[in-house]
């Protein structure tokens, strides 16, 4: 017994620090809350020798603080529990009132929307329109049942909608708009354009105040897209009146306009060469041309025009106009076929000014003779013409320029109207009558023989006056001062 007693009362035993644990040995963690021991801790004091009467007491539970080593592990699953209940409970909390807002938020936009609603049948209410304000009454109600105004509202209209005999007619369902919008949208991204452009009509129609912005604008897309495919098949007609259908809705846009105005130019120019008038012909598809020389087949249809109009004065022996005609289609596209007869054509012409007798012969225009004038009623929807076209060799016009004033419908100088010329291998010069000096402009021109075919021009480049021919040939290019001066003037239709 002593040497028992001995051996026990040597032992060293250690006490953990973080939950008061008795330790054994050498352990470097505690059983009981798993915590790291330090090598401060293995030299611990030994603990005091027990008494006899502390050998023979019933073992005892150690305590540390306000719980036993023996319950830790217990109480810190009860911590996670507990923590866990908690992080729940405030989970769901915090969802439950964010459904609750979103329901809140929708009411009110429900309530917004019918509000807007009848305000939109009070107006057509005040102007006359009984049929009209009870289908926004009635629709009001459907999104607010509540809404007691409305149904008052509902009740006065119907009532002046019967004493006129017009039937009240209700706004589609929305869902039924919804239904019609995504059969347009399947139908525009499926290249049937024209469906599309149906569908979102009749949306506009039935609905106006459906998402109009963004309707109309898939509807304007739509009828445009349809013209451009009506356009590629030549149906000029049909494309016109999908152009004139987007630009109803979207009047100042200016891709429709110009869409537009080629589709209508080009497709009297195709009138015109079917008719074989062949000179309106090549005038179109010139106008055409300058605005966009890659539009369908312009370039073809330009040059043919002048060719077929060539061969026309060539059959009647009219040589000089037909080798201009000749060029003129050689100019836009160049063949060598052509360019045989505008070479025979002009060798005839010359042969046929060298048979006039010399007493035939015009008088040499002197510097100040005024050249023909054009006609005062040109064909088309012009709005500028010609009034004078003269010969200028005077010190002011050094260099050589195609000038002159512009003019309005009271004769007062006309500044901002711009003149575009075209030379023969399709350079584009223009010019812009100025404020100081008042309705003057003035286009540089090179030092080389040419003819130059000259209109007025809107913004987009389209002639708006009827064209007048130039040529700077080698007398007027030697002289060093030598300048056309074409004076023009705006002109009403009658």
């Amino acid at each position: 017994m002593t040497t028992a007693h001995n051996a026990f009362s040597t032992a060293r035993f250690r006490v953990c620090p973080n939950c008061g644990g008795r330790l054994q040995g050498d352990q470097a963690v505690c059983p009981w809350c798993r915590t790291a021991l330090t090598d401060r801790m293995m030299a611990m004091p030994p603990s005091p020798s027990p008494s006899a009467a502390d050998q023979n007491a019933p073992e005892q539970t150690h305590h540390t603080g306000f719980f036993s080593h023996h319950d830790a592990p217990r109480f810190w699953r009860r911590l996670f529990v507990v923590v866990g209940l908690c992080l729940a409970l405030l989970f769901v909390l915090s969802t439950s009132l964010a459904v609750y807002q979103g329901l809140q938020d929708r009411n009110r936009q429900l309530v917004g929307e019918a509000l807007d609603l009848y305000e939109k049948g009070r107006t057509l209410y005040e102007e006359g329109r009984y049929d009209l304000a009870a289908a926004h009454f009635r629709e009001a109600l459907r999104i607010w049942p509540d809404f007691e105004t409305a149904r008052q509202a509902l009740k006065l209209a119907e009532a002046q909608s019967a004493q006129q005999g017009e039937p009240a007619a209700p706004l589609p369902e929305v869902q039924e708009v919804d239904a019609l919008l995504a059969e347009a949208v399947v139908a525009y991204e499926q290249g049937d354009y024209e469906k599309a452009a149906t569908l979102l009509e009749r949306i506009l129609a039935a609905r106006p105040d459906f998402r109009s912005e963004q309707i109309t604008a898939l509807a304007v897309d739509a009828h445009l897209k349809a013209g451009l495919a009506l356009v590629e098949q030549d149906l000029f007609v049909e494309a016109l009146r999908h152009f004139d259908q987007a630009l109803a809705l979207d009047p100042d846009n200016p891709e429709l306009l110009r869409q537009r105005e080629l589709a209508n130019t080009y497709g009297t120019g195709l009138d015109a060469l079917a008719k074989e008038d062949f000179l309106k012909a090549a005038d179109a598809f010139r106008r055409v041309y300058l605005l966009d020389d890659s539009y369908r087949l312009v370039t073809q249809k330009l040059a043919e025009a002048h060719r077929r109009a060539g061969d026309v004065f060539f059959k009647n022996q009219e040589w000089c106009d037909a080798a201009e005609q000749y060029r003129q289609s050689y100019t836009v596209l160049p063949d060598v076929n052509v360019l045989d007869r505008a070479q025979q054509a002009e060798s005839n012409c010359s042969e046929r000014v060298n048979e006039i007798p010399v007493w035939d012969l015009p008088p040499t225009p002197t510097p100040t003779d005024t050249l023909p004038t054009p006609t005062p009623l040109p064909p088309g929807d012009f709005t500028f013409v010609a009034t004078s076209v003269t010969t200028q060799y005077d010190q002011p016009c050094v260099g050589h320029y195609i000038r002159g004033v512009v003019r309005a419908l009271d004769e007062a100088p006309l500044p901002g109207v711009s003149v575009l010329a075209l030379d023969p291998w399709g350079n584009v010069y223009l010019g812009t009558s100025k404020a100081n000096p008042p309705g003057m402009y003035d286009i540089p021109v090179p030092d080389v023989e040419a003819t130059y075919q000259v209109y007025v021009v809107n913004d987009a480049g389209i002639p708006i006056s009827p064209m007048v021919s130039v040529t700077f040939d080698s007398t007027m290019l030697g002289t060093g001062v030598a300048c056309y001066a074409i004076d023009w003037q705006e002109w009403e239709q009658p």
